[in-house]
């Protein structure tokens, strides 16, 4: 038998084997990062100008970057109504707007109804502190036989109420060129240039382990469990607008709408995350139906259209998670089916 003496040396090898095995494996790891995982990342450019063309659904717009090369102009809210046929009001914000989809691949452009004059008044950007004046005073011009209301779950968010703090999902200090004030992922837009001033400032950082995040390995594995807690953030962020005074606020609106139309309809869009497994928003989906149908308002809830699909057939793309023109055509369909109209002999207005 060896005595301790002699069988230190093979110990001590096998410590450095094992030692120089995991050092080994460690390094071919970085390695494999350094060749498979870009650090540049795509990064959000702006609003419908986007740093890929995943799809072949954009157009080049210069410099590398791609855009749907669509005219703003085309969305017929300019146009008065048109006396010679009811009036069709559809209001929402850049869901229904379309952004990231051509004019013709829009939801409302989709529709056609007969002896209707369809006008789509939605504009990006807005939440219900400015789609309820736009509605009233569309409706004021000319009184709508069909009202619709295309509601998003974060359309409360500019609603001050006291007692109740509902700041986005990971707020940063504002971003020099950009006005989102730190908005990181709403589960809409992906703003990349957020993420990247949260993950410096962040308290939550590593701390004296920072220079860890030089390793491009160690670095994506830190985004990925900071892009994770943003998210569980995000979920939070949306429940708690769709609750307490904000929905009572939400239900009124809804209902001072409702009495400037002969008919009137709230059509919610769903977010598009997790549609095909363990969607996170499906109570606050029932919560607001149920309070909209209590209080005698029309509900189309699109999330009953859309759960199953996978999100990312159905987005514009992986930084900016608006419906595509695959689900504008769904929406589109589900609606017409809804409305029960008589649709329109051809395809023009």
């Amino acid at each position: 038998h060896d005595s301790p003496v002699r069988g230190a040396p093979r110990l001590y090898r096998r410590v450095l084997l094992s030692v120089g095995t995991v050092v080994m494996t460690l390094a071919l790891l970085e390695l494999g990062a350094w060749v498979f995982l870009d650090p540049s990342r795509e990064q959000w450019v702006d609003y419908e100008v986007y740093p890929s063309n995943p799809r072949g659904y954009f157009v080049p717009c210069g410099e590398g970057r791609y855009c749907t090369g669509k005219h703003r102009g085309s969305l017929h809210c300019e146009e008065p109504p048109d006396p010679a046929r009811k009036h069709f009001l559809i209001v929402g914000d850049s869901f229904t707007n379309g952004q990231g989809v051509r004019a013709e691949d829009n939801l409302v452009n989709r529709l056609c109804f007969s002896g209707y004059h369809i006008r789509n008044c939605s504009e990006t950007g807005t939440n219900l502190d400015k789609i309820l004046p736009a509605f009233l005073r569309e409706a004021a011009r000319r009184r709508p036989a069909m009202g619709v209301y295309a509601l998003m779950l974060n359309d409360l968010q500019n609603f001050e109420v006291p007692g109740e703090n509902i700041e986005g999902p990971t707020m940063v200090g504002r971003v020099p060129g950009h006005d989102n004030c730190g908005l990181v992922n709403d589960y809409v837009n992906l703003r990349t240039y957020n993420f990247d001033a949260h993950l410096a400032e962040h308290p939550g950082r590593p701390g004296t382990w920072h220079l860890l995040l030089r390793s491009r390995l160690v670095t994506y594995f830190y985004r990925l469990h900071r892009m994770r807690e943003i998210g569980l953030r995000t979920e939070q962020w949306y429940s708690g607008m769709i609750r307490g005074r904000r929905l009572e606020m939400l239900v009124q609106a809804a209902r001072q709408m409702a009495s400037k139309a002969d008919r009137y309809l709230v059509m919610i869009w769903p977010i598009f995350h997790k549609l095909d497994r363990d969607y996170p928003f499906e109570a606050e989906h029932a919560r607001l139906a149920a309070a909209l149908r209590e209080a005698g308002v029309e509900v189309l809830d699109l999330l009953d259209t859309f759960r199953g699909y996978d999100a990312d057939d159905l987005i514009v793309h992986p930084l900016d998670m608006h419906p595509n023109d695959q689900a504008h055509a769904m929406a589109a369909a589900a609606l017409e089916a809804y409305l029960g109209l008589t649709p329109c002999a051809g395809r023009g207005r």
